[in-house]
């Protein structure tokens, strides 16, 4: 009879707002319920099968649909469906395995069979991915959250035609408004939190999301500047969802029974309704406590000051921990930890789990003498470190860049790898117990890097060659560099010339020469410097007072699209052979002169000669 109300009010719905896809729309929300039993075109086959220690049921759900199921703070799976797959799972004897993952993930695993079963929406997108229980689970209503200080613009369905929200990212909110035609006014999220979060920082926008979940975040995060308002719109029936129909056939019964007997009362209070709970205490008992808790925590403030922190360091531990198989199974940083008090190193395999244990002198047998020397007294540093202040709530890490073979598999090459200390645990004293070394094979950076300076090293030889003055232009023609020959034959400083931005065309005296045509010109110049007073100078850096003859040839680098990079002017001075060609010239005339002059004397020693004698 539900059902059929609820089909009546969608399709009402979709009479009053017109649109083609409201139809389709009753028929993915409900419907008789002997629809979920038909064959689906998508939809995997009906299987069932046993569940043993060794093969237990794997159910999984979302790990970010606040308060249904999400990792809490220590990495644990938690939330209402989580408790209540618990309980029917205690009920009916099953061994079970709970995984939580992205939501796309969850829904592909049970289609594909790597899960039995799933809670999710009864809706048409989800009909490819299994069948569904008869009974609704829970109901999803949708609200809106917006800043309190702004008027409440959305009230009905309809009214998300004229406004942008943010929605999470194919949800029911999300499939509807593209259904409707309103797909660019839905702002997808896959973190509905950071929705949140950003409409609160700015204080403009609207989140639209299932009301529980919106009231559980706002509490969660003391978001006290939003509101919330319900919005007039088809909801979502949350049902289990499974291939197995035996499976699913015991759920239901299970469920009902739960149900009927208001097993399930506290639960639901817990996570949706925590003002609902009841103590059966009474509230002179609260009052009391709380005046005992008060005058508790005037008397004793440093006390608590201290708990706190140490509950804090124990919880960031803890997380650390939690997390250190994740982090093994996404990246390719190895990890082992070493035990303070036995000093013994511990290899950490893929899921985090110890698979190999060494003495020290067994574990310094991957290592270099003076590498592992280096890694031991850093370790020694650690275990000496005095635990996190409240100023200071940071451990401190330690970061070397040592060689070592990575035997654990079967390579027996030395590599380049960087290690990372930190301390993972302490004792109740404060001492650190256990100490945590991450390993990330970094050899073909290190390559790189080696291959890079090689180059580096390579062109400053060559851009600094004594015989010649290189200058480097950027792509605008703007000195970028300057070697020591070049700044000797002009006379300058290399960081001052740098500084005054000189342009190749005022240094080489180029005005007439463009960039796009400067590669390959060649020229040489006479620069005047002795007959330049410093006013007259464009480049003030350059000080020269001597003549120079210089060749000139330019040259340009392009990338791959044609664009020039840089332009590099490569000089030579000539001014000392030019002047010892003018000296040369000089010494033939007085050469030959001297020779003319000799000439005429002897001719006219002969003609007297000539005379006298004859």
């Amino acid at each position: 009879m539900r059902q059929k109300l609820y089909i009546l009010a969608a399709v009402v719905l979709a009479a009053w707002m017109g649109h083609p896809a409201d139809a389709q729309y009753a028929d993915t929300m409900g419907g008789d319920s002997t629809s979920e039993t038909k064959a689906h075109p998508q939809r995997p086959q009906p299987t069932r099968r046993a569940y043993t220690e060794e093969h237990p049921l794997v159910y999984e759900d979302m790990w970010d649909l606040w308060p249904y199921s999400f990792l809490n703070e220590n990495g644990d799976p938690d939330g209402f469906n989580v408790e209540l797959i618990r309980m029917i799972m205690d009920e009916l004897d099953i061994p079970y395995v709970i995984k939580l993952k992205e939501k796309q993930y969850a829904f592909e695993d049970l289609r594909d069979g790597k899960s039995d079963l799933i809670l999710g929406l009864s809706a048409g997108y989800h009909d490819a991915y299994g069948h569904y229980s008869e009974n609704p689970v829970t109901l999803f209503t949708q609200s809106v959250a917006s800043p309190k200080d702004k008027p409440v613009e959305i009230t009905t369905f309809k009214d998300l035609s004229n406004h942008k929200v943010f929605v999470n990212d194919s949800s029911l909110c999300h499939h509807l408004m593209i259904d409707y035609g309103w797909g660019e006014n839905a702002i997808p999220y896959s973190a509905v939190k950071l929705a949140l979060l950003k409409v609160s920082t700015e204080g403009e926008g609207a989140v639209v999301w299932n009301t529980l979940s919106l009231k559980w975040l706002i509490n969660k995060y003391h978001i006290e500047n939003l509101q919330l308002t319900p919005i007039n719109m088809p909801h979502g029936e949350y049902r289990f969802m499974s291939n197995d129909p035996v499976l699913l056939q015991r759920l239901d019964s299970v469920y009902s029974a739960l149900d009927s007997s208001d097993k399930l009362t506290d639960l639901r209070n817990k996570w949706f309704y925590p003002d609902h709970q009841e103590t059966g205490i009474p509230s002179w008992v609260w009052w009391l406590a709380a005046c005992a808790a008060l005058l508790a925590l005037i008397m004793a403030i440093y006390a608590i000051a201290y708990n706190i922190q140490a509950k804090r360091l124990t919880e960031y531990n803890n997380k650390r921990n939690k997390r250190l198989a994740l982090i093994l199974e996404t990246s390719r940083v190895r990890v082992w930890t070493y035990q303070v008090a036995t000093q013994l190193f511990e290899w950490r395999n893929e899921n985090g789990q110890v698979a190999y244990t060494y003495t020290t002198d067994e574990f310094a047998h991957r290592y270099r003498s003076e590498d592992f020397q280096t890694l031991t007294e850093a370790i020694q540093k650690l275990a000496n470190t005095e635990k996190p202040t409240l100023e200071n709530d940071k451990e401190e890490e330690i970061t070397l860049n040592l060689k070592a073979r990575d035997v654990e598999d079967g390579d027996a090459e030395e590599k380049d790898f960087i290690i990372a200390l930190s301390v993972l645990r302490r004792d109740k004293s404060g001492k650190a117990s256990v100490i945590l070394g991450t390993k990330r094979d970094v050899t073909e950076l290190r390559k790189r890097e080696r291959e890079a300076d090689e180059a580096v090293q390579r062109y400053a030889t060559i851009f600094n060659m004594p015989m010649q003055g290189n200058i480097l232009f950027t792509p605008d023609g703007i000195i970028a560099d300057i070697n020591p020959k070049a700044c000797e034959m002009f006379g300058c400083n290399h960081d001052i010339i740098l500084a005054e931005k000189v342009s190749y065309k005022d240094l080489l005296d180029m005005q007439d020469v463009e960039l796009e045509k400067a590669n390959g010109y060649t020229c040489t110049k006479t620069f005047d410097f002795a007959n330049m007073s410093q006013r007259s100078r464009k480049v003030l850096a350059c000080r020269r007072m001597e003549k120079m003859v210089c060749n000139i040839e330019l040259k340009t680098y392009n990338d791959a699209e044609g664009n020039m990079v840089e332009m590099i002017a490569m000089c030579h001075d000539l001014t000392e052979q030019y002047e010892n060609i003018e000296k040369l010239h000089e010494l033939t005339q007085k050469v030959n002169m001297a020779d003319e002059t000799l000439k005429t004397y002897f001719s006219k020693m002969r003609s007297d000669y000539v005379n006298l004698f004859f």
